[in-house]
């Protein structure tokens, strides 16, 4: 029996670079870059519960980091979504403008595994090294592989 919760972060898609000038746009194309996966039941559902999310309680971290997430019975299992975005941008709650944005849709049930990847990522991104070689990275794959080297070497 696999332990869930502590399962291996995965990214279902990366957007690079992520072309957006609002908030509500950088959402809007997270939201459908992953529209087409089979755990997404309904994407436009996913989009509002994120939006209504956003509303209740801003989602940046700092260190130029912003996770927009919800508790949605429109996907079956964790999904995320990261991106970079070309030019950084306000994001309510932090001081600092956000450049990196990763989206997670979250079935009701699955709080462990929620919690689980956002401990991950927040304790990958007190690096500093980290969030540099990802400013640095060119493509998709190398986005990806430097936050398996991060999280792995958590």
């Amino acid at each position: 029996m696999t332990d869930t919760a502590h399962a291996p972060i995965n990214l279902d898609a990366i957007l690079l670079p992520l072309l957006a000038e609002t908030k509500v746009n950088a959402i809007r194309q997270l939201v459908d870059a992953i529209g087409g996966n089979p755990a997404v039941r309904d994407a436009e559902a996913l989009y509002e519960a994120i939006l209504v999310r956003e509303e209740e309680a801003p989602t940046a971290l700092g260190m130029r980091v912003a996770m927009p997430h919800a508790r949605t019975r429109a996907v079956t299992e964790l999904v995320i979504v990261g991106g970079r975005l070309e030019k950084p941008m306000p994001w309510g709650g932090s001081q600092e403008n956000v450049r990196f944005i990763f989206l997670l849709g979250v079935p009701p049930l699955a709080i462990e595994q929620y919690l689980h990847a956002m401990k991950t990522f927040a304790h990958a991104f007190k690096r500093t090294d980290v969030l540099k070689r990802l400013d640095k990275v060119k493509t998709t794959g190398e986005f990806e592989q430097t936050l398996r080297d991060a999280v792995h070497s958590l």
